[in-house]
């Protein structure tokens, strides 16, 4: 009582009401602290067979990494470079891995993320894939160019070092991902694909083959230093980079050559039969084959009679500069043609 009496009243009062909402919501409490430990226990249950998965990211070439599309930043002498990455859900990283550059058009890197399926590709067939975004003056992923040497556009006016840019996406992916060093490809579409054609010239002891679509060759000066096979896709139909050369729309003039002055110039470098054999024809379509048999620096030519400056086998987009060619798909095409060919 003595407690109570120097107790003041107002405290005694918060007590009492305290101690009654605690004995009335104890029930809740309970409920509250068991179902959040339920949750913690289901989604450890869930997450757990993506463990091994998380490990194979997690290897001596870089840090961990939990999914499958990445997008990564670079500087390249205080200029910010991007691309992004797809990996395919099988990698090991005990296993060395395939890496293809894909190359976009005016259009950017997720343009072609989205619509020529090489997302699709990769997880099928266990290949990474790379998807670098083009120089901007504006900056942005649309509207880029690449510097393929006489062409295009902001890239090539303002000497910007695409090659060097693709150097350094090169070492960082071996710093993060086990990369088989014999079997690095390239393609691209439209300047994406005259840019291939500099780095076979600049980089051939680098990448084992490449795959240009609806461009040719537009170098200053190729010097290669390997053979390096290559696969060029074309329709002849195309207005903007014409089959048999002539000033394109929108090429400010410039002709930039035929796709015969393309391919004989390679057939030549890689020293190949000059008799080509047909391989492919269907209503739509041929491709012709030059090998050479010493070093297997093949040199394939596959022509559209349908379509235009597109990529063949996809779904026209409201971005399509022309319809695209129903002759094949020419992502299928392109990986079966690099599968066959690796570096020594």
């Amino acid at each position: 009582m003595c407690f109570i009496h120097f107790v003041p009243k107002r405290i005694i009062y918060k007590y009492l009401f305290l101690t009654r909402f605690i004995m009335e919501n104890l029930t809740k409490v309970i409920f509250v602290g068991i179902s959040i430990l339920l949750l913690l226990f289901i989604a450890l249950i869930i997450f757990r067979p993506f463990e091994d998965y998380r490990n194979n990211l997690s290897t001596e070439h870089g840090f961990i990494m939990d999914l499958s599309d990445y997008d990564f930043v670079l500087d390249q002498n205080g200029t910010t470079r991007y691309y992004k990455a797809h990996v395919p859900a099988n990698y090991n990283k005990n296993n060395p891995t395939p890496l293809v550059f894909a190359f976009s058009g005016r259009m950017g890197s997720e343009y072609v993320k989205e619509n020529y399926n090489f997302v699709e590709k990769s997880d099928k067939e266990g290949f990474i894939v790379v998807f670098p975004r083009g120089a901007s003056k504006k900056g942005g992923d649309r509207w880029v160019s690449w510097n393929a040497g006489k062409c295009c556009s902001y890239a090539a006016e303002s000497n910007i070092d695409d090659v060097g840019f693709v150097r350094m996406m090169l070492k960082d992916i071996k710093n993060k991902f086990n990369i088989d060093k014999n079997r690095i490809y390239a393609t691209g579409m439209s300047n994406g694909a005259r840019f291939s054609y500099r780095l076979a010239c600049e980089m051939s002891d680098t990448f084992a083959a490449i795959a240009p679509v609806s461009g040719v060759k537009s170098t200053i000066s190729c010097n290669p230093s390997n053979s390096i096979s290559i696969l060029h896709i074309h329709s002849t139909e195309d207005t903007i980079a014409p089959f048999n050369g002539g000033i394109g729309e929108g090429q400010n003039g410039v002709d930039y050559g035929s796709v015969a002055d393309t391919i004989n110039w390679w057939v030549e470098n890689n020293k190949c039969d000059n008799n080509p054999e047909r391989i492919f024809e269907n209503n739509l379509s041929y491709c012709d084959s030059y090998n050479n048999y010493e070093n297997e620096g093949e040199v394939r030519l596959c022509v559209t009679t349908d379509g235009g400056h597109s990529w063949p086998g996809v779904k026209e987009s409201r971005f399509s500069l022309s319809p695209s060619s129903e002759a094949f798909d020419a992502t299928d095409m392109i990986w079966e043609f690099f599968k066959k060919h690796s570096k020594k």
